[in-house]
């Protein structure tokens, strides 16, 4: 082989190797593009989540707020109820009371 041929050989395989290169470099930017693109919609969908997960959490703050609301207003209604049912229960014993003394008045 001729060294003309040889450098012809060596510059179809340079040129060879500068288009595989090409194709690699264009190949490579197509993916990062994709890569970017994947990014930003998981960016967008975390961003979503977040919000989501911020606002069940508000919900929650306020569920929890209203259930001590209920319970503190159902232990009010309890002692009050407590009281009146002792209040009854007192001024029924003064009635029983009167009444005996009264029926052993009226025996005597």
């Amino acid at each position: 082989m001729t060294p003309k041929a040889r450098f012809e050989r060596l510059e179809d395989f340079a040129r060879g190797i500068a288009h595989q290169h090409a194709n690699d470099f264009a190949e490579l930017k197509q993916l990062w593009r994709e890569v970017g693109d994947r990014q930003l919609a998981t960016d967008r969908q975390i961003e979503a989540l977040a919000a989501s997960v911020h606002s069940l959490a508000e919900q929650q703050r306020e569920t929890d707020r209203r259930v001590r609301d209920t319970n503190r207003h159902l232990r009010e209604l309890g002692e009050a109820t407590d009281k009146r049912i002792s209040d009854l229960v007192s001024a029924i014993g003064h009635l029983v009371a009167s009444r005996d003394q009264n029926g052993s008045r009226t025996k005597s």
